[in-house]
């Protein structure tokens, strides 16, 4: 029932602990009843003893912890379930399911990426890292035409905003593939373009990125309009100004 997992989850651990149930049965209930929050929940609770993971705060996993983590649930129902469930699952959840989504948003960088990065190496950003992973192997393999209606929604609902740095140095990238980038990415701090094949028509798209801040056109001998490329520097050299005056907004 929605209010008892609400219940469950508003818990911190030590009194969940202290109610003396079993969480490995009531962890099996979660999955069989597909009860997501509540099994995301408990799953990290069985690989975590000793401290409070009900927030938070500055609290950090292991690799270890990480990786028992993603045990509990690698080949669930989790992982059958549709991209907008898992940002509706953080949405409701907040922050005592969030380190732990964390770990799932790794997984997934993992199955879309051949590099086997460690779950250290971008800690608590696992979510950016996936959408960017994936709109880069979008452009790149499937290319502006390949792209499907439906991938755009998907972009335009949950993916794009968390994609902020991305490079595409040295792929087979144009004009088409920067446009659709610009327009559902919008949130872009900086894009590597070196070596592509963009021409002009990309740095007025870019001019849509209103959080640019690095922009790199290397190798690109398409990009001959100085007068619009001098405007893109201008507003990303404010950009970079201002969020190294301000850290609020770094």
């Amino acid at each position: 029932h929605s209010s008892q997992i609400q219940h469950w989850l508003s818990l911190v651990d030590t009194r969940i602990r202290a109610l003396n149930v079993n969480i490995d049965k009531l962890f099996a209930i979660a999955q069989e009843f597909k009860a997501a929050l509540l099994c995301i929940r408990l799953a990290y609770m069985l690989c975590t003893t000793g401290a409070d993971t009900s927030s938070p705060g500055d609290t950090t996993l292991s690799v270890s912890q990480a990786k028992d983590t993603l045990m509990r649930l690698y080949g669930s129902f989790i992982f059958e379930c549709n991209l907008d469930l898992w940002f509706l699952w953080e949405q409701l959840g907040g922050s005592s399911i969030s380190l732990c989504m964390d770990c799932l948003w790794w997984q997934r960088v993992l199955r879309e990426d051949s590099v086997r990065l460690s779950y250290k190496s971008n800690e608590k950003c696992w979510k950016q890292g996936y959408c960017e992973v994936r709109v880069r192997k979008m452009l790149i393999y499937n290319k502006a035409s390949g792209i499907s209606q439906d991938e755009l929604i998907v972009w335009e609902q949950y993916i794009g905003p968390h994609v902020i740095y991305l490079s595409l140095r040295d792929c087979d990238i144009g004009d088409e593939e920067v446009q659709l980038l610009a327009s559902y990415c919008k949130n872009l701090e900086s894009l590597d373009l070196s070596n592509t094949k963009v021409g002009n028509p990309s740095v007025d798209h870019l001019m849509n990125c209103q959080n640019l801040s690095h922009v790199s056109f290397e190798g690109c001998l398409a990009v001959t309009d100085v007068q619009t490329v001098t405007k893109l520097l201008t507003m990303c050299k404010r950009n970079l100004i201002v969020s190294t005056a301000d850290p609020q907004t770094t």
